[in-house]
């Protein structure tokens, strides 16, 4: 047989599932089911004193399947699911020939139908082969199609059976296998496909966590990195245009040397420049006599002088967090775990006086910023927001206002406003709900009313997202 990686829901695994679930569970009753986010799916069996708990997760454009024994303790609030089902013993579990799926099967012609097909994994229930209830609605076929239509399928395999399960590295990536690939390293190996799927997707999922994060923090430290040479770049070409200027001093000693040949109302002189040798042209107060013009000269050398020493000061201040950042660039590209990372994530000392009031966040190159309290909601919403940015608050709940700054020529895309929309909905009094609806819309349709509370405003032209609170 040709060797395959990411074996987690190909069809032999499958079939190796619901062959160990038919065997498991003969005689156990469907206690509890219900989902804690929109990617994450709990089935509870018991048979007198004995729970088995089954943890479908969607993540990293996958499922993965946890099976463990004991009951799976609810933590906040839940979305119960299948209650028609709930009591009912299992009668089979059966796999569909061909298909990497298979059914739970109740009295009454009911069957729960476990769909591992990747990022599009599903639990369905089928009344008769008719559609009734599903984990995601948002897969439209699943809660359309009856059942055989779903289980139509060209796939072909051959007959086989693994005789064990193994979890390898293999160029530092964790893979689910049936036998060891060249130059892998064997890292859990079991003839039980539960102990082996559970010991695949934590370890898969951890690393796929580490790199996400990896990922993200260079992002935020490259963008900062961005934002500071651009700065630099700034200060120094304003140095340079003052390094270009005649200096205010040099205007007032060229007029001191020159008193005698300035008369009062005139509004510009041409007079001897003895620094570089040459006549030149001198703008001048016409109500105001020679030494009062060249005072107002002085009085402005003393303030480019103060301007010149900040940009100085500004231009060693960007330098030295350029390093810094370039530092911690190197500590995340040379780390290799979670706590590598969170050395790397010391970050940047920010300088308090231009420090951001809002919460920061980055997502595909928009900046998402998020108010604090009711005040800073104002301040955000009111003060700082761009007309073109995008603004987001948790439906009918007290909550933080969220804005994506706008971009030019780049789009609000479904993704980026999803991942605000879950932003929103964390900030807000419903973050312990599974699904939150949260209210988008252009920041120029969004008004205060007059004498309203801090934090209170109105919007139109509002669109309505169902997320999952998360950060």
């Amino acid at each position: 047989m040709t060797v395959l990686t990411k074996l987690h829901t190909h069809y032999y695994t499958v079939v190796s599932i619901s062959t160990a679930f038919n065997k498991m569970l003969k005689g156990y009753l469907l206690f509890d089911a219900f989902s804690l986010n929109k990617n994450e799916f709990v089935a509870i069996f018991q048979k007198d004193s004995t729970y088995i708990s089954i943890r479908l997760l969607i993540e990293a454009r996958s499922g993965f399947i946890f099976v463990n024994e004991g009951k799976f303790e609810r933590t906040g609030s839940v979305y119960l699911l299948f209650k028609s089902l709930i009591g009912k013993g299992i009668k089979s579990v059966e796999q569909h020939i061909h298909n990497r799926s298979f059914s739970f099967c109740f009295d009454d012609n009911l069957e729960l139908v476990f769909k591992l097909y990747g990022g599009l994994s599903n639990i369905i229930l089928f009344d008769k082969g008719k559609p009734v209830e599903a984990f995601r609605t948002s897969i439209e076929n699943d809660i359309t199609q009856n059942l055989s239509e779903l289980l139509v399928n060209q796939n072909h395999y051959e007959k086989f059976v693994p005789l064990k399960f193994l979890v390898v590295k293999n160029d530092e990536k964790i893979e689910f296998v049936y036998e060891m690939l060249p130059s892998s390293e064997l890292l859990f190996g079991s003839e039980n496909v539960f102990e082996a799927l559970n010991y695949f997707g934590r370890n898969y999922l951890s690393q796929w966590h580490f790199k996400q994060r990896k990922e993200s923090l260079l992002n935020q430290f490259q963008s900062e990195r961005k934002r500071l040479f651009s700065q630099q770049l700034n200060s120094e070409k304003s140095l340079r245009q003052y390094g270009k200027q005649l200096k205010y001093d040099e205007i007032a000693n060229i007029i001191m040397a020159n008193l005698h040949q300035i008369q009062i109302g005139l509004t510009k002189a041409e007079l001897f420049d003895f620094y570089r040798n040459q006549n030149i042209t001198i703008k001048l107060k016409k109500d105001l006599n020679p030494q009062q013009n060249a005072a107002e000269y002085y009085r402005k050398s003393k303030n480019q002088n103060i301007e010149i020493d900040q940009l100085y000061k500004r231009l060693d201040d960007i330098q030295q967090k350029l390093l810094e950042t370039d530092k911690q660039i190197e500590k995340v590209k040379l780390a290799n775990s979670t706590k590598d990372l969170k050395e790397g994530n010391k970050g940047i000392q920010t300088d308090k006086a231009t420090e951001s009031p809002f919460k920061n966040f980055s997502f595909e190159g928009f900046t998402i910023l998020v108010g604090k309290n009711a005040e800073n909601n104002d301040k955000l919403t009111l003060k700082f927001a761009n007309k073109n940015d995008m603004w987001l608050h948790a439906k009918d709940v007290t909550g933080s206002h969220v804005v994506i700054r706008y971009r030019q020529g780049k789009a609000f895309t479904k993704p980026l406003i999803e991942y605000a929309a879950q932003l929103a909905a964390y900030y807000s009094k419903a973050k312990n709900s599974t699904m939150v609806p949260v209210v988008y819309t252009l920041k120029k349709f969004v008004r205060k009313p007059k004498g309203a509370i801090a934090g209170t405003v109105t919007y139109e032209n509002g669109d309505t997202l169902l997320v999952e609170p998360k950060l």
